[in-house]
């Protein structure tokens, strides 16, 4: 139920960010609709030249008639540049209004899985390039296309009935075009994003790729995704090339139809001179709008696509209601019958987690341990808030998490994933989470992190560049910048999962000084690691097989019963 309610929030609020979109629409066509009565001037000028001013030989009548239509096309040219200025401030109040939810949907999209998820961003460009493009001008055309044909039947019904024959058989080919590449498309740009995503993890994991010789069946798997794709993208090509060339001979040989045919009505003195001069413009000008369009066609399938993928993404993403503020917590955590299954689990029973209850106070510091693949990173993404849980809470000082704003969740807890990301910014920037902070501040999370030193070292020191694009880190700095990054604005929880896994002894040595401060200031401490110079600074473990808590007690109690070695780990040998 909470989850309906929250996706109808999102939808409202998706409906309410882009109806400004809808209205600048609205505008468009509004000012279409004068621009497309202004292109009647140049077949009026012609007809009433060739037809009056030809024949009477009035100068001072071609003049005004000059002068006229010189203002009718200055106002024309005035307005295509306002409806061009409207879309394409559109086209970025979308971009701009849209692009941080859309990057937070995609965020949150990742955490449960779906994989991909950086399209959103993609998708939101291609939307907005189309809708500032002038591309998109001929949609708002066309519906004039009628009142320009019933201005040809008023010239004469056998233009009028060429003009009409000809847009139909225009309109059935830009069907048939639609119809014959709408699949075809969704298709192969799907297959395009697969072998994108190929080549973005390859080169993501270079490292493993290269050393482990994996490079070739690597890129030979890219290669035939790639192929795959490159095949569907020419088939596709093709269709639309056959199409958009078809209707623009049919354009040409319509020009030529409608001049011979109005040749032949002034022959037999059906027609003016000038009345088939001004059929021969206003035909083209009452099927440019098809004919654009058809050429449009394969854009506007592409932005359809990427709106289509946008809109999921942005109704499913987390809400952005204001929450209110709760006072900064001290640290005490309530896990009740904690149970967790990902997304699109094949089977309903497929828990990474299940029964999970625990409390902690204020100071306590846990050690989870057990083997490999039994939930203890999920457990721990839960109580960071990143996981949604199935079943059960995970409460800090009383309020479950889903009360909690995400990002002044954040600034109260210390988080030390396994593989430490870490963004491309300054190592001061990257400590600080992106935010402004005091130098004092930055400084002394890395100096209880036991990561000064290191860090004076490096080529800028606190300034140097790190993440993608900055300087090489080896996993042991990445790892004691992360855990400083973890100890930044003296959080009142304190998450680190395996933080020891790539630590020599002296990076060892700090981490365990950095758990005995946490302790000091009373913060909660939750530690994934199985070294015993670890777990005995643990007051409280936590064991879990399979997804279930099968221990939780006092660190010396639970260690009596699942290893005989935990006198040596009390007394510290």
């Amino acid at each position: 139920m909470a989850r309906a309610a929250k996706t109808g929030d999102n939808e409202q609020a998706f409906e309410d960010a882009v109806r400004p979109l809808k209205q600048a629409f609205v505008w468009t066509a509004f000012f279409s609709a004068f621009v497309n009565l202004l292109m009647l001037v140049s077949p009026i000028f012609m007809m009433v030249v060739f037809d009056r001013v030809l024949s009477s030989q009035r100068v001072e009548t071609l003049i005004l008639l000059t002068v006229i239509a010189v203002v009718a096309f200055v106002a024309y040219g005035f307005l295509e540049w306002v409806r061009g200025r409207i879309l394409a401030r559109a086209g970025a109040w979308l971009e701009d209004t849209l692009a941080k939810p859309t990057l937070m949907a995609a965020l949150a999209a990742r955490l449960r899985g779906t994989p991909g998820t950086g399209q959103g961003v993609r998708d939101l460009q291609q939307v907005r390039n189309f809708v500032s493009a002038p591309t998109l001008f001929p949609f708002f055309d066309a519906p004039w296309t009628p009142i320009f044909i019933a201005v040809l039947w008023l010239l004469h019904p056998w233009i009028g009935i060429f003009a009409t024959t000809m847009a139909v058989i225009l309109f059935i080919i830009g069907l048939i075009g639609e119809l014959t590449t709408r699949k075809h498309q969704a298709k192969t740009l799907e297959r395009v994003m697969i072998a994108q995503r190929q080549v973005d993890a390859a080169i993501e994991q270079s490292e493993a790729v290269t050393a482990l010789g994996m490079r070739q069946p690597l890129a030979e798997r890219w290669d035939h995704a790639r192929h795959e794709a490159s095949e569907m993208q020419r088939g596709l090509n093709e269709r639309s090339a056959m199409v958009t060339g078809t209707a623009k001979g049919l354009r040409q040989m319509v020009q030529v139809g409608i001049l011979a045919l109005g040749a032949y009505l002034v022959l037999q003195a059906q027609l003016t001179p000038g009345g088939m001069i001004a059929a021969s413009i206003l035909l083209g000008r009452a099927l440019a709008p098809i004919d654009q369009s058809i050429t449009a066609w394969r854009g506007f399938m592409t932005a359809r696509l990427a709106w289509r993928r946008l809109k999921p993404l942005l109704i499913d993403g987390p809400s952005e209601a204001q929450k209110l503020p709760l006072p900064a917590p001290k640290g005490r955590i309530n896990v009740t019958q904690l149970a967790y299954r990902p997304p699109g689990a094949a089977s309903v029973d497929a828990f990474l987690l299940h029964g999970v209850n625990f409390s902690l106070d204020p100071g306590d510091a846990l050690g989870i341990v057990g083997p490999s693949g039994a939930g203890k990173s999920t457990l721990c993404r839960m109580i960071a808030g990143l996981y949604v849980p199935t079943m059960g809470t995970v409460r800090l000082d009383g309020a479950s998490l889903d009360q909690w704003d995400p990002d002044t969740l954040g600034a109260h807890i210390g988080y030390l994933p396994q593989d430490v990301g870490l963004p491309p910014a300054t190592v001061a920037e990257t400590i600080a989470r992106l935010s402004k902070a005091e130098p004092e501040t930055v400084v002394e999370a890395a100096t209880k992190a036991g990561a000064h030193e290191l860090i004076l070292a490096l080529p800028a020191g606190y300034e140097t560049p790190i993440g993608a694009g900055g300087v090489p880190l080896s996993g042991g700095q990445r790892q004691r910048i992360g855990l400083a990054r973890a100890l930044f604005g003296d959080p009142a929880v304190v998450i680190l999962d395996e933080a020891a896994a790539h630590l020599d002894q002296e990076g060892e040595l700090a981490l365990q000084r950095a758990i005995q401060g946490l302790k000091e200031r009373n913060a909660t401490v939750l530690l994934i690691a199985h070294r015993p110079s670890l777990v005995r600074h643990m007051d409280k473990l936590l064991v879990l097989q399979q997804g279930r808590m099968t221990k939780f007690g006092g660190r010396d109690e639970v260690l009596a019963e699942i290893t005989p070695k935990a006198v040596q780990l009390r007394t510290g040998t």
